[in-house]
């Protein structure tokens, strides 16, 4: 079930969010929610396009299940800034820090192990092209 809003104000663009899931992994009865807002503002019409988003994923408790709150539950911070050089060609930089379901794998390292069963940061600077 997923339920959203687009929500339009002049150069500022607000979409609110919602997600179900049941029976997540395959465990009977265990479910999932997702919340989400994402905001992108168009700081220079058609040139320059900030955007925000937060999510969190919230996971119901079973016994035995390997998809529990403490396994499972989230949060996903990104910032972006795009520039468009060009009509589908930009740049763009983006930050984005995760928490949670997916970030506890142990790779062999004590230390990186440790730091990413806390969190996992990035930062990306790339040329985008569109088609």
């Amino acid at each position: 079930l997923e339920a959203n809003l687009n929500l339009n104000f002049g150069p500022v663009n607000i979409v609110p969010a919602v997600f179900y899931q049941a029976d997540i992994g395959g465990v009977g009865g265990q479910t999932r929610r997702n919340y989400l807002i994402e905001a992108t503002v168009e700081a220079i019409p058609d040139k320059l396009f900030l955007t925000g988003r937060f999510e969190l994923q919230d996971t119901a408790f079973v016994l035995n299940s390997p998809n529990n709150p403490r396994q499972a539950n989230g949060t996903l911070v990104v910032g972006s800034v795009s520039y468009y050089l060009w009509p589908n060609v930009r740049v763009i930089a983006e930050y984005a820090r995760t928490t949670g379901e997916g970030v506890g794998v142990n790779i062999g390292e004590d230390a990186l192990s440790r730091a990413l069963n806390n969190n996992i940061q990035d930062i990306f600077l790339a040329l985008h092209f569109g088609f």
